[in-house]
C-alpha cells in the first residue's frame, strides 16, 4: 500500500546520508590518500595521549578507523561504553578535549 501512494515502506537513516555524503566530499576535497594519513595521525595522537589515563588499549593490531578502551577498574558502565573513531572531522584538538573530559569521567565514576 505504501508503494500505490509513492512512500517508500520506510524511511531511510538520513543521517548516514549526510555523513556518506560529508566523507565524499572530504575524499574530493583532500584526497583518498591524504585523508588516509590525516585520519591515522589523529588515531596515532589519540592513542599517545589516552596511555595517561587508567586505561588499556587492546595489544592487537588496530585500524585507525577505532580504538576500543578497556577501564582498568570496573567503571566502563558509569562512564560508558567506549570506542573513539578516529574518521570525520576528528581532530587533535578534538582529542585533548576527548581526553579532559574521559578524566573527569573517570574521576566521578571512581568517587
Amino acid at each position: 500500500k505504501d508503494f500505490e501512494r509513492g512512500q517508500t515502506p520506510f524511511t531511510p537513516c538520513v543521517g548516514i546520508c549526510m555523513e556518506m555524503n560529508r566523507a565524499l566530499n572530504l575524499i574530493e576535497e583532500m584526497g583518498l590518500e591524504n585523508l588516509l594519513m590525516s585520519i591515522d595521525k589523529v588515531a596515532k595522537d589519540f592513542r599517545k595521549r589516552v596511555k595517561e589515563l587508567p586505561v588499556t588499549i587492546p595489544a592487537f593490531p588496530l585500524s585507525s578507523a577505532i580504538t576500543p578502551i578497556i577501564f582498568k577498574d570496573k567503571i566502563a558502565k558509569k562512564v560508558f561504553n567506549l570506542r573513539v573513531a578516529h574518521i570525520g572531522d576528528t581532530t587533535i584538538e578534538d582529542n585533548k578535549m576527548l581526553i579532559d573530559l574521559l578524566r573527569k569521567a573517570i574521576k566521578e565514576a571512581k568517587s
